[in-house]
């Protein structure tokens, strides 16, 4: 029997192509099309990611309960689970939780190594400010192309920055990531990069 993906001739009975793995069963009248191995291999991948990713998310929010489980009346430790989940939820090595208090966003929490200022001005020249004030995500995946959108980030980009050493500790005072260095995954609100490695 002839694929009619590839043209490769088959024996008979074969239910797939032995050269690219399409399936040779006649559809039926009106039904939907055969689905090739190649098809049903990259669905298997993507459903594979998405549980993956629903576990991390499950897990992350079971850590987060048993923190205020275990501490009820101190809301300290529950913020920091909050940023170290999401830390590691969006692959970030800096995470920072702001609380809204009047007209400005203080830093409740913060997990990795790039210091941060303790409180902002509550206004739309931040990403945090934005997503506050429009009661919304707000995703920025490149801070350093966005500094006309959000002019308060320049700052940022502008100061020295600690860069890890290889095995994550003693940080030393360098220029800011370049651009193009932030990763692949970023969370909303705030630029994202990867430490870079001392030299």
């Amino acid at each position: 029997m002839q694929c009619p993906g590839c043209q490769h001739e088959n024996r008979p009975l074969g239910k797939f192509c032995e050269e690219c793995g399409t399936s040779l069963a006649r559809p039926n009248q009106g039904g939907p099309p055969a689905t090739s191995y190649a098809d049903l291999q990259r669905e298997l991948e993507h459903l594979t990611r998405a549980l993956s990713e629903s576990l991390e998310q499950q897990t992350a929010t079971s850590e987060i309960l048993r923190v205020i489980s275990s501490s009820p009346t101190d809301v300290q430790p529950v913020l920091e689970a909050v940023a170290e989940s999401a830390a590691r939820l969006c692959e970030a090595p800096d995470v920072s939780v702001f609380l809204h208090e009047a007209d400005h966003l203080r830093v409740a929490a913060r997990h990795g190594p790039i210091p941060s200022d303790t409180a902002l001005p509550l206004s739309r020249a931040s990403g945090v400010g934005e997503a506050v004030l429009a009661g919304r995500t707000v995703h920025v995946a490149d801070m350093q192309t966005e500094l006309d959108r959000f002019p308060s980030a320049r700052l940022a980009f502008a100061a020295p920055r600690p860069v890890c050493s290889p095995s994550g500790r003693s940080p030393s005072s360098k220029p800011s990531p370049t651009r193009g260095s932030s990763p692949s995954r970023t969370c909303a609100c705030s630029p994202s990069w990867r430490p870079a490695t001392a030299s």
